[in-house]
């Protein structure tokens, strides 16, 4: 028995050996590797999808992406050559250096030299159950159809020595001939075997009534053959055979296949079975270094398995995320790119790798990644750009584009990340239109309150006029035309109030379908005969909450807008429904909080809006009929109504396609009961005894106006310009009824009221108003009990209202 010291010494002697010969073949193999980085190696390949596939004149699939990466990290430049009869025809007659997917079978080893394999392909026998006893038979009396001649023709022969074999061209032929009953078999690889659609096993003839049978019968590794003395060619095939190890790592190999639409179940790596091959190698040589090398083997198989689990989590990661994301190397190249950047660009995978990305990204994301690289920065620089396509409106996306640096700092490329915010644009879009058209109303509504003063003031006093002529006189004619005058301006003031929600609305519980149904009946009198108009009601009584006469007006323009865009007749629709809107994008467009509504759809096929037309349509003013055909208050009055009543009004329209109207409005909460039809009350005679009314408005006409409408009526009369002044009269002495504007400089009629009823609680009040300015004036009227006139008014309208007042 040898001494302990002799075997130590002699297993430090052998691991010098292996070091020595291990480092002679590394340096030999470098200067091989140099030699063939000066040289334009040719790659060779046959049509064998889907790993190479023909696409137009190019060959595109898998195993092109992988070699070229790998061949562009190993620093290497090459050509495809195309050999349909394989590679050992190839490597022979020395038409191409290296072939990259070639099948490892005892057959090719003494011509082709083979790197570690980097793919194993299993290999599947599919068969009609009856042939089962011929095919355990070595295929005695069967004929087999095989993919081939080739590799598949070989191993056919091999494991079915007695069977008779007939090639075909694709997996198409194969299937279908087994189908039609032509061959009870076939031997197929597993990539041709599999449905692409379903990404399992083909096994039925479901037309054909054909059942098929498939089991696996053996496994093919593949890596890359080179001619068998070819030392140059063996070194970079060893060195792509490298890269392709380091792409395992770093996940761009399962990101190739995962474009291509190949699972991990279909193709594995056999970079674990390559290390374990080169540790047992070692073993035969050094057995003293056993329990190291299982112990370096365990370690590295924990650390490869940690590393596959971490790369397939970022691969889900990258294969999830609706970022799109692409990477490109220095020379402009694309180096990667994920599924939301294949959608992003809508180009073929096979097309995209390696191709210089001013061929196949659009020029204003290759200008954000080219703007990166020039400037050398590794911080992000973020920029918003438009991608149109080429049928569609633009799509805005926020650009993120940062330089890429190994650990010491050396620049390797760029990446770009690329969010779609059109969503967002389209809701700021919503945002500052609703703010335009609210500072319009705020401005429409200043403008109605001083001209319903003027008007108030012009109509009243025309009135007092024509009241006291004698019929015939020659001012009689004149006056008339003002008060006509007068009341078009009222109807106009009134829409423009209408649209800036400054009128007081009184809201009461009415069936929107019986509201639609009243119009309808108007409209058969007012639409042409060339339009059809067609109701679809939604079933039963659809409760809402608003003001009868405006919800009729809503209904009444939307309609007739709807006529005017149809001048060759159409079909009109009005529609209602019951809705919830929940999400945050509708409820922006639509101008409503999340909630129950009753929604009311107009709907025409005529000559619809552009995008243009669609964010101007509900302003005041704005219109696109003929000159004298239309106010341009009529949507804009629409947009008031709805949105004073809580509601909310949204458009959708298409050039030549028509448009529809959508109007949300806010169903009752409760079982409050539907409002019914009052009959009319008739105005009732003053009082016999005089009453003292106390009239407080800051526009000196129109207080004058009123104290002259009251007095000649037979009411004691005492005026105030304001609040102030207003508190100093009624704390003198008591009065049946206070007359106050709602809008005053110093504080509002509302206020007013309230002070007023704390002292006299039984004290009758009339507020009135030509714009009350503020959203909440209906709750703030009822709050007080006090009741309301709109300016303009008639002095009928004024002594009448107060009859009934001071009757009740």
């Amino acid at each position: 028995m040898l001494p302990r010291r002799a075997l130590v010494l002699g297993a430090v002697s052998l691991a010098v050996a292996v070091s020595v010969f291990v480092g002679g073949n590394e340096l030999k193999q470098a200067r091989n590797l140099a030699k063939a980085r000066q040289t334009r190696l040719r790659l060779g390949l046959q049509p064998s999808p889907p790993w190479f596939h023909q696409q137009g004149t190019t060959m595109v699939g898998p195993a092109i992406d992988i070699t070229t990466e790998a061949a562009h990290r190993a620093g290497l430049q090459f050509e495809w050559v195309l050999e349909p009869r394989g590679p050992e025809a190839a490597l022979r007659e020395r038409k191409a250096d290296i072939w990259p997917l070639a099948g490892i079978v005892a057959y090719r080893k003494p011509a082709i030299r083979f790197t570690a394999p980097w793919l194993e392909l299993p290999y599947w026998l599919v068969y009609v159950p009856s042939a089962k006893p011929q095919l355990d038979a070595e295929g005695q009396g069967i004929s087999l159809l095989v993919r081939g001649p080739g590799l598949t023709s070989r191993l056919a022969r091999q494991l079915f020595p007695k069977a008779r074999l007939e090639g075909a061209t694709n997996n198409e032929t194969i299937l279908s001939r087994l189908c039609a009953g032509e061959f009870p078999a076939a031997l197929i690889p597993e990539s041709f075997v599999i449905d692409p659609s379903a990404k399992r096993p083909v096994t039925d003839c479901a037309d054909k009534g054909v059942t098929l049978t498939s089991r696996q019968v053996l496994s093919v590794g593949f890596g890359m053959g080179t001619r068998q003395g070819d030392e140059e060619s063996a070194a970079a095939a060893e060195a792509m055979r490298a890269q392709i190890g380091t792409m395992v790592a770093d996940g761009t190999l399962t990101a190739i296949m995962l474009r291509w639409g190949i699972s991990s179940s279909e193709i594995r790596t056999l970079e674990a079975a390559a290390a374990a091959r080169r540790a047992v190698w070692g073993l035969g040589f050094v057995v003293v270094l056993l329990a190291i090398g299982a112990i370096v083997l365990a370690w590295n198989s924990l650390r490869l398995r940690r590393a596959k689990q971490r790369l397939q989590y970022q691969s889900q990661l990258l294969a999830q995320s609706s970022d799109a994301i692409l990477a490109v190397d220095l020379s402009g190249r694309l180096t990667f790119f994920n599924p939301a950047a294949l959608r992003t660009l809508t180009r073929p995978a096979g097309t995209l790798i390696g191709r210089p990305a001013v061929e196949v990204l659009p020029k204003e994301i290759h200008a954000v990644l080219q703007g990166t690289q020039s400037a050398g920065n590794e911080a992000p620089s973020i920029t918003e750009i438009a991608l149109r396509a080429e049928q569609g409106e633009a799509a805005y996306w926020l650009a993120s584009a940062s330089g890429i640096r190994t650990p010491g700092g050396r620049a390797i490329g760029s990446v770009l990340f690329l969010r779609n915010i059109t969503d967002t644009r389209r809701l700021e879009a919503w945002s500052q239109q609703s703010q335009r058209l609210e500072s319009l109303g705020r401005l429409a509504g200043g403008v109605a309150h001083d001209f319903n003063n003027l008007l108030t003031v012009i109509s009243g006093h025309c009135e007092l006029l024509l009241h006291g002529l004698q019929p015939g006189h020659p001012s009689e004619s004149s006056l008339r035309h003002i008060m006509k005058a007068s009341t078009s301006a009222t109807q106009l003031t009134r829409q423009l109030l209408a649209f800036s929600k400054g009128q007081v609305l009184e809201a009461t519980v009415l069936d929107l379908n019986e509201v639609v149904r009243d119009s309808a009946s108007l409209l058969g009198r007012l639409l042409e005969s060339s339009i059809h108009l067609e109701l679809k009601l939604s079933p039963g009584v659809l409760p809402v909450k608003a003001d009868a006469s405006r919800l009729s007006q809503i209904v009444m323009n939307l309609a007739l807008n709807a006529r005017d865009a149809m001048p060759k007749g159409g079909l009109l629709e009005l529609t209602t429904d019951k809705r919830v809107v929940t999400h945050e994008a509708e409820c922006r467009r639509l101008g409503v909080p999340p909630g129950h509504y009753a929604q009311l759809e107009v709907r025409d096929n005529g000559i619809g809006m552009d995008e243009t037309t669609m964010k101007h349509i509900f302003e005041p003013f704005f219109t696109t009929k003929a000159k004298g055909r239309g106010t341009g208050l009529g949507l804009a009055t629409v947009y008031g109504v709805v949105h004073q009543s809580g509601g909310g009004v949204a458009v959708l329209s298409e050039e030549s396609k028509g448009s529809t109207f959508t109007v949300l409005l806010p169903t009752p909460d409760g079982e409050e009961p539907l409002s019914l039809p009052s009959a009319k009350q008739e105005a009732l005679a003053p009082a016999p005894e005089p009453r003292r009314i106390l009239v407080t408005e800051d526009q000196p006409e129109v207080r004058a106006f009123v104290v002259s409408v009251l007095e000649s009526a037979g009411f004691v009369v005492e005026q105030a310009d304001g609040y102030t002044s207003a508190m100093k009269h009624w704390t003198s002495a008591p009065f049946d009824l206070l007359i106050s504007d709602v809008v005053m400089p110093d504080r509002s009629g509302h206020a007013l009221a309230a002070a007023v009823r704390q002292m006299s609680p039984d004290t009758k009040i009339l507020l009135i108003s030509g714009y009350t300015n503020q959203d909440n004036s209906a709750e703030e009227l009822a709050a007080s009990g006090a009741s309301f006139l709109q300016k303009p008014f008639s002095p009928m309208a004024l002594l009448q209202r107060i009859n009934e007042m001071l009757s009740a």
